[in-house]
């Protein structure tokens, strides 16, 4: 009697064993609602029930029964549709045709429809639709790796590297992380192992959710040159390669693939993402949260790759891994081009497994160029790869331990020990001390403490009563503190605070009631009114215009706060000069900043220069207003 035996490097038994084992994982695992939950399940249910993403009554209704969990998040979206918002809820949006739609692309929720629809019918729980569609990746990805080491062995340990990468934080996720890092990654695969066709629709594919990932395709060329370059290889017989059909085809398929969702948001919102319109400012774009995406100790890319980044570098050494080192330099400039349009978002610090979802997928290209490092180089130390299969198991147990509303154990670690050395993002710093999602105010003042010990304070420059509110009435943070700054006017004081108290020193304010005769302000301003909120102050009704404050004998102030608004026909701009000192053009609607006061003898003097408007003739009222000014505060 014959004896079947199956083994790994059998694709067939590999894909077998593949399946079994995703397919049990999925069906003894809960499902978990995570991420944008509200947005995709309601997606998924609307596209399986009519087939488009719009969202209807009906859709939430089902919701409501097969989600109970988020009824929440459902009534407050219906609630702001009968309103007729054009906003019904964060997350949703009417579009320019009446039909309310989630901001989110919806790929992800098309995928889910079919096993969502399925599962329904079977009695089993609609919303474990996600893991299947997360799973039935997972498999492409294993068989891609297959294909690309010719050997199920080394295919099970690359699978098992990837899911301790990121891969096992986000595989239980209800929102596209894992989908996205599965299908680039089986993507860049694939164009390695002579399938470029297939490997741009992949990559295309997870593009189709996050979009920057569609940079990924510029791989595409360069792995295929480097499979086909060979020493003594003409360029022109190198690129001969490139420009096959099938390249090209995996090309426009991924370019093809991409273009769906901005296509669909151009018909339904008439721009290519409502997110990028909705969600995102331009001066978000700092180095703080170009750094955050890869070192934060909290939440960055170095979390999920430790190890792999390690490896990478020692192989790149090797004067043979020419071909590796080209790689790695596109991988690089890739996950930079995909980075920085990330970093512009306006919810930095949201929902994450450890690493932040950026940054897992991100991270896909380098792990392709490691295992592309490791099938040319057969001769790696096995001790190598062990000890780095150990790091990021160690990485993987460090990521899955916290919350994306804590800090993780590593923050902390450094906080205790050597503050000054961890510096995140404001809204991470805010969000992870208060332990929830608030959005960051320049006046609030925060404080890390650990064993009872302050060992990290946040404040903004802006804030006018910093000095009073960390060291008490007439006393002054002492110049000697250890003060790292950050972005958007943010400074940590590491460690404790130290403080001095000043002889005589008193802050001074000034509102409407000081800005009359007799009072702080000199030429150029009309008599103070006395209005609701905002309205309450004083216009300037010249070209210029000024401010005297005297000083009692020993006062030394340091720093002037100048708040108003402009009329809305004058040019938006004052040129200040302080004591002799020219700040030049400022806008003084925006400048939240204090203006250093220079040594003073008995006053402080501010002249004015604006651009005021200038009424019509035919006007009554011929004053040319300019600012409107609303208090002055001295500290």
């Amino acid at each position: 009697m014959k004896t079947l035996r199956l083994s790994l490097d059998s694709t067939r038994a590999f894909a077998c064993t593949l399946a079994a084992v995703l397919l049990l994982g999925t069906c003894l695992v809960r499902y978990q609602l995570s991420g944008d939950i509200a947005e995709y399940s309601l997606m998924t249910i609307a596209i399986a029930n009519h087939g488009t993403p719009e969202i209807r009554d009906t859709d939430i209704a089902e919701a409501l029964r097969v989600v109970p969990e988020m009824g929440y998040a459902y009534t407050d979206l219906e609630e702001g549709i009968a309103k007729a918002k054009e906003v019904p809820r964060p997350g949703f949006h009417m579009d320019l045709h009446g039909n309310v739609q989630a901001i989110h692309f919806f790929a992800y929720s098309a995928l889910a429809a079919l096993p969502y629809k399925v599962l329904g019918a079977l009695g089993i729980a609609p919303m474990k639709c996600y893991q299947f569609v997360n799973a039935a990746l997972l498999f492409v990805l294993g068989m891609s790796l297959r294909r690309f080491f010719g050997n199920g062995h080394h295919a099970l340990g690359a699978l098992a590297l990837y899911v301790l990468c990121g891969g096992l934080a986000y595989a239980n996720w209800s929102s596209p992380e894992s989908v996205s890092a599965s299908a680039l990654l089986a993507g860049l695969l694939l164009c390695a192992s002579s399938a470029p066709l297939a490997g741009g629709a992949l990559i295309g594919l997870a593009a189709t959710q996050n979009p920057t990932i569609v940079l990924v395709l510029a791989m595409l060329p360069v792995i295929v040159l480097c499979r086909h370059w060979r020493p003594g290889m003409g360029m022109a017989d190198a690129w001969n390669h490139v420009w096959h059909a099938p390249v090209v085809g995996g090309l426009a398929a991924g370019t093809a693939l991409f273009a769906t969702n901005p296509l669909f948001n151009l018909y339904a919102f008439g721009v290519p993402s409502i997110i990028a319109v909705g969600y995102t400012l331009p001066e978000l774009a700092t180095w703080t949260r170009f750094h955050s995406v890869f070192l934060d100790l909290s939440q960055g890319m170095i979390l999920a790759i430790p190890g792999v980044a390690a490896l990478i570098a020692w192989l790149a050494m090797d004067r043979r891994a020419t071909r590796g080192r080209i790689l790695l330099l596109c991988a690089i400039l890739v996950i930079v081009g995909m980075t920085l349009p990330a970093i512009i978002v306006t919810n930095w610090n949201s929902g994450a497994s450890g690493v932040m979802r950026y940054s897992f997928w991100g991270a896909m290209p380098l792990l392709f160029v490691l295992l592309w490092q490791l099938r040319e180089q057969p001769t790696v130390s096995t001790k190598l790869v062990v000890a780095m299969l150990l790091v990021q198991a160690l990485a993987t147990l460090h990521m899955v331990s916290y919350p994306y509303t804590k800090f993780s154990p590593l923050a902390r670690l450094v906080m205790r020990t050597v503050p000054a050395y961890y510096n995140p993002d404001p809204e991470i710093f805010y969000e992870r001390t208060l332990q929830k999602e608030l959005n960051v105010g320049t006046d609030d003042i925060l404080q890390y403490i650990d064993d009872n010990q302050v060992r990290k304070t946040m404040y903004n420059l802006s804030n006018q009563r910093l000095d009073e509110r960390l060291c008490g009435e007439g006393r002054l943070l002492r110049e000697d503190n250890s003060v790292t700054a950050t972005t958007q006017n943010w400074r940590f004081i590491n460690g404790q605070i130290l403080c001095k108290k000043v002889p005589g020193y008193r802050q001074m304010r000034f509102n409407a009631a000081q800005f009359g005769p007799g009072g702080v302000l000199a030429d150029g301003w009309s008599p103070p009114q006395f209005g609701a909120l905002q309205w309450t102050g004083t216009w300037s009704v010249s070209r210029l215009s000024s401010i005297r404050i005297p000083l009692e004998a020993g006062m030394q102030p340091r720093r002037l706060f100048i708040t108003g608004f402009y009329h809305e026909k004058a040019e938006h701009e004052t040129r200040v000069v302080v004591n002799g000192k020219d700040y030049g053009w400022v806008k003084l609607d925006e400048r939240k900043l204090p203006f250093e006061i220079p040594a003073s003898t008995g006053a402080i003097t501010v002249e004015l220069e604006h651009k005021p408007f200038a009424p019509p003739a035919s006007e009554p009222d011929q004053r040319k207003f300019g600012l409107f000014l609303q208090t002055i505060a001295v500290l």
